[in-house]
């Protein structure tokens, strides 16, 4: 360590006090000292360790080619054989991804640019569906699903009837006089009267609601959720709101016209018609709901045969018809009692047939009690809507005559049914007294086809919504005949003794929401639901090219 030195200095400081002043003298000294000096360790002392090793398996690899692709929301790759394709990998959330990929495609398509588009698109698609009718598309002609289990024949399945306690009142028993299913098609409805009745009527009908349970087959004696009894008299006709499964419309004997609302255990009577100068006077022979195309609403037409025909409407409460229509016979000028009618398919078999709802702005083919069968329209259906309400004068209603557009040749008899077909606009049948099923076209006067199940009377005819070449004919000697036109145009696929007693079957009809069950009910106060066999229920291949083939009016002019 070096020697610093350390030197002496003498000074003198002075200090004053009250009078005198001090003189001290400082003296200082400087001199060499020894420095401290400190060696490193570092090194001189080794640290200890300890030595291990580890033994692996022989790991192998393998050489292949491959050749893939998969997207997805959270990675997305692309591997050619012999090329590898490097992304980037999508990490984020589920949710994240989610919310990008709308927020992207909000970005790229405006509800401007979808309605744009469907404008440009639409007359096209309006005019293949049209021209679908008559052009022969096979790319599916032969595409048959079958979703449902095969049923190799028909059976019954339920039996329905009035409730013990109403049937301990009866004195005689009541007739089935119409059946409707619900728009979902797991409700049957069915009205209580008598169908030779004449005169005044005292006794009271009933209309009984049965829910039918598509995956149960084999319940008999089924009990009614709800029975209504109507007092005054018989309830004659019924029918389901296309759209509203528990509003349901009926016709009664005495002319009136009520609708409904259906509980889970209850009814509640909505409105029905009052007795005024504009209001049936006979039997209501004819009830359904038809679509207002120009409002997107639903009106009830009734007919009796007192030749009236009426257009209501519940938005009103059906205090007065929106539209009144005498049927006069074209020459003698006399009422026409009117016993049946059904409008016809405006839309032919394109897919907006299918929702199987008339329309009001289509024609429409009456039967009448003598026999008749006429073609009709309603002239001013466009002015018939829902608006119209606020300029009819309450209590005046104008009758007016439709002009009869084609006259069919007559059967024999009372007309009981009248029926269209859902997939040809054109083609409808009558049943009648005779016993005879008669298929028209609407453009020709005689008819194409007749069908003659018995000798006996036919009490209804109901083409299937399923199949346009399958008929159902009930008839007065109890049986159910079943025809299939693609297997045989004479002779009845299936013929079913329904009552198994001798007593009239009086009504049929098909659901139009499962097309494996039928009912019927007869005059007995029996109704019964079957199930349809698979090879009538299931469209059978080019069924509606064939169809048309058969009853258009060009194949008629050829022949």
């Amino acid at each position: 360590m070096n020697k610093r030195p350390i030197s002496t200095h003498q000074g003198r400081s002075t200090s004053s006090g009250s009078s005198a002043s001090t003189n001290h003298e400082v003296f200082y000294s400087f001199g060499f000292i020894h420095g401290v000096s400190i060696g490193s360790k570092w090194g001189q002392q080794q640290n200890e360790s300890t030595e291990h090793s580890t033994q692996t398996m022989t790991i192998t690899y393998e050489d292949e080619g491959m050749q893939s692709r998969e997207s997805c929301v959270s990675n997305e790759y692309s591997i050619q054989e012999g090329i590898v394709n490097n992304q980037e990998i999508q990490t984020d959330s589920e949710e994240e991804v989610i919310k990008r990929i709308k927020q992207e495609c909000e970005q790229k398509v405006s509800t401007g640019s979808i309605l744009s588009f469907l404008k440009n698109v639409m007359p096209q698609m309006e005019k293949e569906l049209e021209n679908a009718e008559t052009v022969h598309y096979v790319s599916f002609m032969d595409y048959d699903v079958n979703w449902s289990v095969d049923i190799e024949e028909m059976s019954a399945a339920h039996e329905l009837k009035l409730p013990e306690r109403v049937l301990k009142k009866l004195k005689e028993p009541l007739s089935v006089t119409d059946l409707s299913w619900n728009c979902k098609g797991n409700m049957l409805g069915v009205s209580f009267g008598r169908l030779n009745t004449t005169g005044w009527c005292i006794e009271p009908g009933y209309i009984c609601f049965y829910l039918i349970n598509p995956d149960i087959y084999t319940d008999f004696n089924l009990d009614p959720k709800v029975t209504i009894e109507n007092e005054e008299s018989f309830v004659m006709k019924i029918a389901f709101h296309p759209d509203k499964h528990n509003i349901v419309a009926a016709g009664t004997y005495d002319g009136g016209i009520k609708v409904y609302k259906v509980h889970q255990d209850t009814d509640t009577l909505l409105c029905q018609t009052p007795i005024e100068t504009y209001s049936h006077r006979d039997p209501v022979t004819s009830l359904q709901w038809v679509k207002n195309r120009y409002d997107d609403s639903f009106l009830i037409v009734s007919m009796s045969g007192d030749g009236k025909m009426f257009l209501w409407t519940i938005n009103n409460k059906l205090e007065q018809p929106l539209t009144a229509i005498s049927l006069v016979h074209p020459s003698k000028g006399t009422p026409l009692g009117g016993s049946s009618l059904s409008f016809l398919n405006l839309f032919g078999s394109s897919a907006l047939s299918q929702k199987k709802v008339p329309t009001l702005d289509s024609s429409f083919i009456l039967g009448t009690e003598v026999g008749n069968i006429y073609k009709l329209a309603i002239s001013d259906s466009k002015m018939i809507t829902t608006r119209k309400l606020a300029t009819l004068k309450k209590g005046v209603v104008n009758f007016k005559e439709e002009k009869i557009e084609f006259s069919y040749d007559n059967g024999t008899g009372y007309v009981h049914t009248i029926d269209s077909n859902s997939f040809n606009k054109d083609l409808f049948m009558s049943c009648t007294n005779d016993g005879l099923v008669r298929l028209f076209n609407s453009f020709k006067d005689k008819d194409i086809l007749t069908l003659q199940p018995s000798t006996d009377r036919c009490a209804g005819a109901k083409f299937s919504p399923f199949r346009p070449m399958v008929i159902g004919v009930a008839n007065s000697n109890g049986h159910l005949y079943m025809y299939d036109l693609l297997e045989s145009f004479t002779e009845p696929i299936n013929d079913i003794d329904v009552t198994q007693d001798g007593k009239s079957l009086t009504c049929l009809e098909f659901n139009k929401h499962n097309s494996l069950l039928l009912a019927t009910g007869d005059s007995s106060g029996r109704a019964k639901v079957f199930l349809i066999s698979t090879r009538l229920s299931q469209m059978q291949p080019q069924e509606i090219l064939k169809c048309h083939q058969l009853f258009s009016l060009s194949s008629i002019k050829n022949n």
